[in-house]
């Protein structure tokens, strides 16, 4: 992770998020808005002071450069940057601030000719003389790609020039700038050698290539002086006081790679941070450290406050972000379930009541349940889950896929998979404690299914949690300790969750597993829905079928199935088709399928209106009304194509207009969707249509009646009759 994807000021902390930039408050952490400048992903961020007021400074790996005012966020100018040499592109004026500036489809061609690996911005070292690239405190940027260095003005295009090219294209390289001495290091992760530059064109001068005595891992430069300090991937550090000697500086304090290595603001200290969650301060006169616990995990990344130094950001694992006081020696303010990496984005959520609250419950992030807030996107609760073995060194990853939530957060049940490791799955339930304010494990249960667990969902009304495996569905109970058992310890007061009923699945190619809002109805969907009774069920007797709602048009398993007690409808929906049945009739009556080039990507009951919203691959969004008195799927409202992302995962209706979403870039996001309703009328033609299909029904039934009630009637093989069908049709 890269220092120059985070900036921070005493006016705000401003986080790369790949096209997006996430703006925080420094006081109190509370993000406070997201902004997407570009059009492409973010390869670098900085600050700087102007007498309007701070600046922020954007540039993304299709060279489109924009200039923002912190105070109001808006765009105060946008360029393009070229590989030197290359066409220039002149500042164009700022037609909105919200307007993306990056390139048309036409245009979309790279203008460095090479992969952008990341982006420094330094300024024009004081040399007490003008300089040919620039004048003294100018912002310039050095932009890293696989075939080289190139040095690019921020105002002047024609004093832009190539600063090194590779011998050849390289990978998983690792670079760093000196904000004031303009000083360039550059290295590749896992070798031995960094080459570091002098600011200014190198012409004379050739690049000084250092050999390390560590494999390279991360890189710091000084930010006046031509000082460079290496990280190694086993903890090793090395500093080297000058670019041009080979003396240099080594410890070996951490032993886990050191991804987090800055200079202070006036360069009289170090920092470094790596996986034990331990920050050291470095004084680079003495070369003596003092530590400072962090505890958030491991820190990838060390950034100081660009306009006093005293404090300092650190982004660190389970997507953490920490401020640091340096005067008092502590973390300040920390926040968690900061996405600024789409590597391991969430892959599910869950639309519950948290402590008298709305929330969103994130699932599938490795070792963590994450509680939102859906109006801030922000986590305000954090559920860590580790394994407890010690036996494996590192300890497995586990993969939390459901979530349960039971009376306000007070109880969560939490389902885990351990990926690769030979390691059996876990069904956890913990109990909220009020003096710890943090939930607590109250009781494991290993392998609760002979396979994996595809759904579970949560009954609040009656305390239950229902699971769904291929070979069967449970539903499991809290019951109080049986003090005759052998295998338990009798302690008054204290309760356990235990399967209290299961029951076969119709077949192995189940998916889903819902309930209703009363917790008296089950469905359970492979290509077809089954409803169970569920109100009252016991121990080693079958779950009571009331009904099976077929379909004839795909073998493919349903997903999102949801039961509307106002209509008494059931919805669900494949990738081609959403189905509506009505449980009055057990009749299909009403679908709504999509074109032949465009899928349904997923489905939100919105239980207020009874009506579904249906998202498709293309981004337009349809809500489709459920009354039962509705003969076809007709929509209410709908919404252009580009609305939602073509990748959405899933998506769950909030309130009102709002709807939380995870898609397989950006993760999770709530977003207002603002539908059109639909006035236009049934045309003629329609109408005509269905009149015409009815009335060569009809004849069909009977043309097949007369066929039936002949005697003595011996059936026909169906091409016969087939044949004999279209031929009374035209007449021979």
């Amino acid at each position: 992770m890269s220092k120059s994807l985070f900036c921070y000021s005493n006016d705000s902390i401003c986080v790369a998020d790949d096209k997006h930039v996430q703006f925080f408050a420094p006081k109190n952490l509370k993000k406070f808005r997201v902004e997407s400048f570009t059009d492409h992903r973010i390869a670098g961020l900085t600050i700087t002071r102007s007498a309007e007021g701070s600046i922020l400074h954007v540039l993304d790996v299709m060279g489109n450069y924009v200039e923002v005012l912190l105070s109001s966020i808006s765009v105060q100018r946008s360029t393009t940057m070229r590989r030197p040499g290359s066409e220039e592109v002149r500042s164009k004026p700022v037609v909105s601030n919200r307007r993306p500036v990056g390139k048309t489809a036409a245009d979309s061609t790279n203008p460095f000719g090479a992969e952008v690996l990341g982006a420094n911005f330094y300024e024009v070292p004081h040399s007490g003389a003008a300089t040919p690239y620039g004048a003294a405190g100018d912002l310039r940027c050095v932009v890293l790609t696989t075939e080289g260095l190139f040095d690019l003005s921020t105002t002047d295009a024609a004093t832009s020039y190539v600063k090194y090219l590779f011998p050849k294209p390289l990978s998983g390289l690792v670079m760093d700038v000196g904000s004031r001495s303009g000083v360039v290091a550059v290295g590749q992760r896992g070798q031995r050698w960094a080459y570091t530059f002098p600011a200014g064109p190198v012409q004379s001068i050739a690049a000084q290539q250092t050999t390390l005595s560590a494999n390279l891992e991360s890189i710091a430069c000084h930010p006046e002086e031509p000082s460079v300090a290496f990280g190694g991937n086993r903890g090793e550090l090395l500093v080297y006081p000058s670019i041009y000697q080979t003396h240099c500086f080594s410890d070996h304090w951490h032993h886990t790679p050191l991804h987090a290595i800055s200079f202070s603001v006036d360069g009289f200290s170090l920092y470094t941070g790596a996986g034990e969650g331990v920050m050291l301060v470095w004084s680079m006169s003495s070369y003596t450290f003092r530590k400072l616990g962090v505890h958030l995990g491991a820190i990838h990344a060390v950034v100081p406050n660009s306009d006093d130094g005293a404090r300092l950001l650190l982004p660190c694992s389970d997507s953490s972000l920490a401020t640091v006081d340096l005067l008092r020696q502590h973390v300040d303010k920390s926040i968690e379930g900061v996405q600024w990496s789409s590597a391991k984005s969430c892959t599910g959520l869950v639309v519950t009541r948290w402590m008298g609250q709305e929330a969103v419950i994130l699932t599938g992030l490795p070792d963590v349940v994450r509680v939102c807030d859906p109006v801030s996107q922000q986590a305000f609760y954090s559920l860590h889950v580790r394994t407890q073995l010690e036996t494996a060194a590192p300890p497995p990853e586990c993969g939390i896929k459901h979530v349960g939530c039971i009376a306000d957060g007070k109880t969560l049940v939490t389902y885990e998979e351990y990926g690769a490791a030979a390691l059996p799955t876990a069904l956890r339930f913990w109990s909220y404690d009020s003096s710890t304010k943090r939930h607590v494990e109250t009781q494991c249960i290993y392998s609760p299914h002979r396979t994996a667990v595809l759904s579970l969902a949560v009954d609040n009304v009656r305390r239950r949690v229902f699971t769904l495996s291929k070979e069967g569905a449970k539903c499991w109970a809290e019951s109080s300790v049986d003090t005759n058992d052998a295998t338990s310890i009798a302690v008054s007061g204290v309760s356990k969750w235990s399967c209290i009923s299961s029951t076969a699945t119709p077949s192995t190619g189940v998916r889903t597993l819902s309930l209703s809002e009363d917790g008296s109805v089950c469905m359970i969907a492979d290509d077809t829905v089954y409803l169970y009774g569920v109100g009252s069920i016991s121990a080693g007797v079958r779950w009571p079928l009331l009904t099976r709602l077929s379909q004839d048009l795909s073998t493919e398993a349903l997903s999102n199935v949801t039961l509307d007690l106002q209509v008494k409808a059931v919805s669900a929906n494949n990738s081609k088709v959403v189905f509506v049945w009505s449980l009055e009739t057990g009749e299909l009556k009403t679908q709504a399928a999509s074109t032949q080039s465009v899928n349904v990507t997923a489905i939100a009951h919105k239980s207020h209106t009874a009506s579904l919203v249906c998202a498709f691959a293309d981004g337009s969004v349809k809500e489709v009304a459920l009354p039962s008195c509705i003969p076809s799927c007709t929509p209410v409202a709908s919404a252009p194509a580009g609305l939602l992302p073509s990748n959405l995962l899933h998506f769950r209706h909030l309130d009102g207009n709002r709807f939380a979403m995870v898609d397989g870039v950006e993760g999770y996001r709530t977003l207002s969707v603002q539908l059109t309703m639909e006035t236009a009328e049934p045309q003629e033609s329609d109408a005509a249509r269905t009149l015409a299909n009815a009335s060569q029904a009809a004849t069909a039934r009977l043309w097949l009646a007369d066929i039936l009630e002949s005697a003595p009637y011996t059936a026909p093989p169906a091409s016969s009759l087939l044949h004999g069908y279209l031929q009374s049709l035209t007449g021979v």
